[in-house]
């Protein structure tokens, strides 16, 4: 769970653009199993084309005061297996 794509700055300086490319690489080259979650949207989907992407619902709540106030999005997760 890396952080959202367009939302770097939102965790420091610790990420860039940059490193969703290169995850991406690095992830090609693993020999084991992975699940990643990120956000979907058109720049993601093309960056992680190599792999399955399976679609998700959830709800994002953490910024209100109840679940019946909390948002349903759609995110990926992208496996390669």
């Amino acid at each position: 769970d890396p952080p959202y794509y367009g939302c770097e700055n939102d965790y420091g300086n610790t990420w860039q653009r940059e490193d969703f490319y290169e995850l991406a690489e690095r992830l090609k080259n693993i020999k084991g199993k992975f699940i990643l979650s990120i956000n979907d949207l058109p720049e993601t989907r093309q960056i992680f084309k190599d792999f399955e992407l399976l679609e998700v619902q959830t709800k994002y709540s953490c910024a209100t005061d109840s679940l019946s106030h909390s948002k349903v999005i759609t995110e990926l997760l992208i496996k390669n297996f």
